[in-house]
């Protein structure tokens, strides 16, 4: 999810929001929906690349560290 005009601050906000959400939902067959999120923020000198890959590695920071979880990098 790309959240323009969006700071570090909000961004992890709204990721802590959403695995809440998710987590209080309730589905058939009693089944929950963990929820692992990285977040980070453009900066000036990131390309595409460094920065789609700097969110990667914090999502699976967060899958690696027990699931249902936001990490930041």
């Amino acid at each position: 999810m790309l959240l323009p005009y969006t700071d570090k601050k909000e961004s992890i906000e709204l990721a802590n929001r959403l695995k809440t959400s998710l987590a209080n939902m309730s589905f058939e067959h009693a089944i929950s929906i963990p929820c692992s999120v990285g977040v980070t923020v453009l900066n000036d000198d990131d390309s595409y690349k460094t920065f789609v890959e700097r969110a990667d590695k914090a999502q699976y920071i967060s899958k690696n560290e027990g699931k249902n979880r936001v990490t930041y990098m």
